[in-house]
């Protein structure tokens, strides 16, 4: 598992949350956020499945 190592972030934004292609097992998130001591926004993107188990990501990046 990775975890986030900076410092707290902050202006933490909700940007996009919608189902992929019409799927309702399948959802698409976009995260904006100041990392640390940053001047700029960082974008986290996550795909999520629901499983049997519940909610779980299928993929995240981070953009600049």
């Amino acid at each position: 598992m990775e975890a986030y190592q900076g410092g707290e972030p902050s202006g933490i934004e909700t940007r996009l949350l919608f189902p992929q292609e019409n799927d309702p097992s399948r959802y698409v998130a976009s995260i904006q956020f100041v990392a640390g001591d940053e001047d700029s926004y960082t974008y986290l993107s996550i795909d999520l499945v629901n499983t049997e188990d519940g909610w779980r990501v299928d993929f995240y990046g981070l953009e600049k």
